[in-house]
Formats: structure tokens, C-alpha cells, sequence
């Protein structure tokens, strides 16, 4: 059994410019807290033997820093969900969460637009 779940969507603000992005190929598995939505544009770093994800929040993880949350997800009653990463594209930064310049230095495949 694969244990697939329908799950409501809901299209929010695009935080995405162009058709341009790039996704990381297979997805991850993001644990966290249960039932918490994560924002799109939240900062991840991903582990890509294991296929899992976990979010930055802190400066001291910025080395493992991979890219950003795709779409914005909830997570479910055990805290999982899976996510697509956003490796390289052009994000609306008044759009997402903030983002310090040290993680930007980081991702330098996104361009961060500062424009609505």
C-alpha cells in the first residue's frame, strides 16, 4: 500500500516569476511539527542520499542550505509531508518569508526580486 492521501490545495500569492524554475528532482520528505503549514519560500536544506528535508531557522545550519520550499505545505498528524525544493528560478522576495544575505550568498542560482 502506498498510503497516498487527497489532500485540499489551495493557490495562494505566486511567489514564483517565471516559468524558469528548477525543482529538484524526486522530492523530500520534510519532518516538523505536526499539522504546521510552512510557507512557500521557507529556507531548506535537503539531504539528497536520504531524500529528506528539514527547514533552516537557524544561522549556525546555513552550510546545508540547498534552496527553497516550492509550495506552501502543511504537515500532517506525524509531522511529514512531502515538498518540492526550488533549486534555481526568480522569487518575488516581498512574497516569502525573510531571508538574511548570509542564506543568499548561499543560493546563488535564485535572484531574489524585489519587485511585487
Amino acid at each position: 500500500m502506498l498510503g497516498i492521501k487527497k489532500q485540499k490545495a489551495s493557490a495562494g500569492i505566486p511567489i514564483w516569476q517565471s516559468k524558469n524554475t528548477q525543482v529538484a528532482q524526486g522530492g523530500f520528505t520534510l519532518t516538523g511539527s505536526p499539522n504546521t503549514e510552512i510557507p512557500a519560500g521557507t529556507v531548506i536544506a535537503c539531504d539528497e542520499e536520504a531524500r529528506t528535508a528539514s527547514v533552516v531557522s537557524a544561522v549556525g545550519e546555513m552550510k546545508a542550505v540547498n534552496g527553497l520550499l516550492y509550495s506552501t505545505v502543511t504537515t500532517d498528524e506525524n509531522g511529514n509531508i512531502d515538498v518540492a525544493v526550488a533549486l534555481r528560478g526568480t522569487v518575488y522576495e516581498n512574497r516569502i518569508p525573510e531571508v538574511s544575505e548570509e542564506i543568499k550568498a548561499k543560493l546563488p542560482l535564485i535572484i531574489f526580486s524585489k519587485s511585487f
